[in-house]
């Protein structure tokens, strides 16, 4: 694994509200880049009940600007309307409350109740139809990571999106997992979301904290690499399929370690031993 950040680079820092977060002010969001905020991601909208603006959509986008913290914007995907459509819905938004210099736009791709998420293939779509308006190195994807392995995401990793990655271990406030992101390279992962319970000086309630310190996250790129130079023969492609697995559980075994394929925190940190 290569460590990331770089020395000197800054770390993305970053909260993540929407109407579940109410009476935001600017004299909260100043507290918050006291605290170590720089950047903040406020819901615009969804599509996953009709086409809808978030109520507090514009009201927390201008106290994170009011702060001096760019205010990228997500869309909740959903299947009451078509991708076109939610699109439509998004640009809409953004003609309203355009991104600033520093925001990005995401597409936020999680399963709401018994609502499948969006394929690989309607993220491409909906990236596509926005491109003229957000090109696609402003825009980024939100998944958990083990939705990131269960997906052929390369159509969106082509396209040049970057991805937000889910993954809160305890979920108790702080980084407590080892992410393994699947498809995407290391430097297309923009920040790991590492809990749903955080908490911010100004504000009682929990909060989505996200931090662009990768250094416990590994890409399945990351895994096939280091397991290559422990004698497998991997294609380098971020697919963590039947070849990768079946290396993972060949080097459990040599190693003393539960053969189930599972690239898990135990198997992470013997490979990066062995692997160097």
């Amino acid at each position: 694994m290569t460590p990331d950040p770089e020395p000197g680079t800054p770390v993305p820092y970053v909260v993540d509200i929407s109407h579940w977060q109410t009476n935001i002010t600017p004299d909260i969001t100043k507290q918050w880049v006291a605290a170590g905020i720089n950047h903040g991601i406020v819901k615009i909208g969804g599509g996953n009940s009709g086409i809808y603006e978030s109520p507090t959509h514009r009201v927390q986008v201008a106290a994170l600007r009011a702060a001096g913290v760019p205010a990228s914007r997500y869309w909740f995907n959903g299947r009451d309307v078509s991708i076109a459509n939610q699109v439509w819905g998004a640009r809409a938004q953004l003609d309203t409350t355009p991104l600033a210099a520093g925001e990005r736009f995401m597409w936020d791709v999680e399963d709401e109740g018994t609502t499948a998420r969006w394929t690989p293939a309607e993220v491409a779509d909906a990236a596509q139809r926005l491109s003229d308006l957000v090109p696609y190195s402003q825009q980024v994807v939100y998944v958990s990571a083990s939705a990131s392995r269960a997906a052929d995401w390369s159509p969106v990793v082509a396209l040049g999106l970057q991805v937000m990655v889910a993954d809160y271990g305890n979920d108790d406030g702080t980084p407590s997992s080892t992410p393994l992101v699947g498809f995407w390279p290391r430097d297309k992962v923009w920040i790991w979301q590492y809990t749903s319970k955080g908490r911010l000086p100004g504000y009682a309630g929990d909060l989505d904290l996200s931090t662009g310190d990768l250094r416990n996250l590994w890409t399945v790129r990351d895994l096939q690499e280091a397991l290559n130079k422990t004698g497998a023969n991997l294609t380098v492609d971020g697919d963590y399929g039947p070849a990768t697995l079946a290396a993972v559980t060949a080097f459990q075994e040599a190693h003393g370690l539960t053969p189930d394929g599972d690239a898990g925190p135990l198997t992470l940190t013997k490979l990066a031993e062995v692997a160097g």
